[in-house]
């Protein structure tokens, strides 16, 4: 995994036409069937990863995950403070034409995507989405940029984190933070989608700084 993940960083360092997606898409190695069977998070926050925000997303367990068990939505997005969204760091959906058809079920993403795309035609669900991802712990990575791939300055954000689940929940945690040049690691308080987030801040706002 080590191996993997410097190669992935190696890669987004090198090419300045990858963005936050693919590299999410790279790190996003270790799927566990548990969440008790996922990489501690000391070992986690350890790992030497030279990009400005390394996410840690853990998917409940459902009680009782049976065939009918259905993946969340899941959105995660940075908005600014008037409230706009300048950033979608995450978006795990079906990506079928079906499935495109249960993305405003997450609604607060959907609500500001709608927002955003008033000033822009990039489709931001054939541009940064993944598939679902089954429970268990999952990383993702921010290059620093917003959603037109400029840096973001420094300030006050919103961190979104929603999940919608067919049979399930709806969910949305909102902290704001603050992004300099101070490194900081968060803990978001868990739901029953999503057991937990973890953020990790290395106090750079993208790789160039």
């Amino acid at each position: 995994v080590s191996i993997l993940i410097a190669w992935a960083l190696q890669r987004f360092q090198s090419s300045p036409g990858m963005d936050a997606g693919t590299v999410a898409i790279l790190l996003d190695t270790k799927t566990e069937s548990d969440p008790d069977d996922a990489v501690p998070p000391d070992e986690f926050e350890a790992l030497p990863l030279d990009v400005p925000m390394m996410l840690e997303v853990t998917i409940n367990k459902p009680p009782h995950p049976g065939r009918r068990y259905r993946r969340p939505y899941v959105a995660v997005w940075l908005s600014d403070e008037q409230s706009f969204p300048v950033r979608t760091i995450l978006l795990w959906v079906k990506q079928s034409e079906k499935g495109r058809r249960w993305i405003p079920d997450l609604r607060q993403w959907h609500r500001d995507d709608s927002i955003r795309r008033k000033s822009s035609v990039l489709d931001l669900v054939d541009a940064v989405s993944g598939p679902t991802r089954s429970y268990g712990k999952h990383r993702a990575a921010w290059d620093g940029n917003d959603d037109w791939g400029k840096p973001v300055p420094p300030g006050t954000y919103t961190l979104n984190v929603e999940a919608a689940r067919e049979d399930g929940t709806y969910q949305l945690t909102s902290e704001k933070i603050r992004l300099n040049d101070q490194k900081f690691t968060l803990d978001l308080k868990g739901n029953e989608e999503i057991k937990s987030v973890r953020v990790i801040y290395n106090g750079i706002l993208s790789p160039a700084n």
